[in-house]
């Protein structure tokens, strides 16, 4: 039986066609592959030298706007790039040709604008397939532009923190905490985190970002914040909660009641509302008032414990019914630590007044060495100094305290709306827990630039604020409604092409 071979002789010579073939067919499937590969490395490059662009035009606003002169921004501009943000250098191109910063720009519709800069930026990259059919260069130059610039923002704000340092700044935390404000927040703490664009911005590295946020159900409700370091996460402060986020400003601080064209809020003394008179330390408690100095007084009849403004050495009120008659009070701290003012427990009541937490070296006629907090131009509280300050707690549903409010020919219309103001320097917490709903509680504004304010537990409160550092935690729900007059002015740097 004659067998067929199993090597066909016709299938053996398709061999040479196929090899004739695929030696026809290679320099386009090495083609294909290359614009597979290289066309994803150039769209990468593309990506990364417009954020590069970005990121340098970002940084070159920032220095031109804390007042490097003109003829530094080139250099800068370089260092961001290359130093900063590892823009590989192109061999075939000068640093200058490679990062070119023109203030103002050249082109577009801020041509000419003094508060902007324009930055041209080149990213090298070498493809390793497209051009091997001939027809493609190997060395590539992509190119970016970038226009960034600032510019001055009247601000009502509701909140502002002032502590560059604060760790964090502001703070909303825990299950259904709410900060709702019908006006900006303004933080200057310059700690590192997240700009609007998602970008690394602040320049204190170590500890959380300048605001954060956590829990279940917590909330941050503002016209608009701005931040002069980042924020923790920017998915947490987008629209609708948030109308817009600048993160990353470095704006310098600028206290509202302390650096505003207007004269700053003074310092409480005899010609501006203090009644001169030393009404020492009370304690009250249910059914038990002690060390009442006259015309303060206590009511057998009707169990009501009637306080008067003065100056005290401390106040403790564990419980009873107590009322603050119209007027300023003086908290003057002689031997520091703890609370000057505690209030945690029963009834208190004080309509139309303002305290006013100081320490051992106030004097009651000249303000004594509070008033070098007027002229001072620290940034932070001097170290070492020896004057004692105490801290205030408010803790209960049935505190029920509202602002001065008198008209515009008494002399204690300076301090209109007021309800807590901390010496500048003084440090100490003030802490307000589980308050009642509002209205009632307590309204006003609340003042303390190097102090820390703490709200926490259940409660609904009504207070704008300017502090050191703030946090709002557990149930607390603040609302802001009102909008601090003495407005700051802000400069956020915006990428605005």
């Amino acid at each position: 039986m004659k067998r067929s071979s199993p090597f066909n002789p016709i299938v053996r010579n398709r061999f040479g066609y196929v090899m004739i073939l695929v030696a026809m067919l290679l320099p386009l499937l090495i083609g294909m592959v290359g614009l597979t590969i290289d066309g994803g490395l150039l769209l990468a490059a593309h990506e990364r030298a417009q954020n590069l662009a970005d990121a340098t035009a970002r940084s070159v606003a920032n220095a031109l706007k804390n007042g490097t002169p003109h003829d530094s921004l080139q250099s800068w501009g370089e260092t961001v790039a290359f130093e900063l943000n590892s823009l590989p250098v192109d061999t075939e191109l000068s640093r200058g040709q490679q990062v070119v910063v023109h203030h103002p720009p050249v082109s577009g519709p801020f041509v000419g604008d003094p508060a902007h800069v324009e930055v041209l930026l080149s990213h090298p990259l070498d493809t390793t397939f497209i051009h091997v059919p001939g027809n493609v260069a190997r060395h590539h130059s992509l190119t970016a532009r970038a226009v960034a610039g600032f510019r001055a923002i009247p601000q009502a704000a509701g909140v502002v923190v002032l502590n560059p340092a604060g760790n964090p700044g502001l703070s909303v935390s825990g299950t259904n905490s709410k900060l709702l404000v019908d006006a900006s927040v303004i933080v200057f703490t310059n700690r590192r985190g997240e700009n609007e664009y998602g970008a690394t911005v602040g320049q204190i590295f170590s500890g959380q970002a300048s605001i954060v946020m956590g829990g279940s159900g917590s909330t941050l409700l503002a016209e608009s914040i701005y931040v002069s370091g980042g924020v923790d996460d920017d998915a947490n402060y987008q629209a609708p909660n948030v109308g817009e986020l600048h993160a990353g400003t470095n704006d310098p601080v600028n206290d509202p009641y302390h650096d505003a064209p207007a004269t700053p809020l003074p310092i409480p003394t005899t010609a501006n509302g203090v009644v001169n008179r030393q009404l020492g330390t009370v304690s009250i408690s249910t059914g038990t008032t002690n060390n009442l100095v006259a015309p303060n007084s206590y009511d057998p009849l009707t169990g009501v414990t009637t306080l008067n403004p003065g100056i005290y050495r401390r106040i403790t009120i564990n419980g009873g019914n107590v009322v603050f008659a119209p007027g300023i009070y003086v908290l003057q701290n002689n031997s520091g630590g703890g609370n000057i003012m505690s209030i945690t427990g029963g009834t208190v009541t004080g309509n139309g007044v303002m305290f006013y937490n100081t320490g051992s070296t106030w004097d009651p006629v000249t303000g004594g060495d509070d008033q070098t907090d007027l002229t001072s131009s620290s940034q932070t509280p001097p170290v070492g100094q020896q004057t004692r300050f105490g801290g205030i707690t408010f803790n209960g549903p049935n505190v029920n305290l509202t602002p001065i409010n008198v008209g515009s020919n008494s002399p204690m219309s300076v301090f209109q709306d007021m309800v807590i103001y901390q010496r500048r320097i003084n440090t100490e917490s003030i802490n307000i827990n589980n308050g009642a709903s509002f209205p009632g509680g307590i309204a006003g504004r609340i003042y303390s630039k190097w102090g820390s304010l703490a709200v926490s537990g259940n409660g609904t409160y009504n207070f704008s604020i300017v502090v050191g550092s703030m946090s709002s935690n557990g149930n607390a729900a603040i609302t802001v409604r009102d909008r601090i007059p003495l407005t700051t002015q802000i400069y956020p740097v915006r990428l605005v092409e």
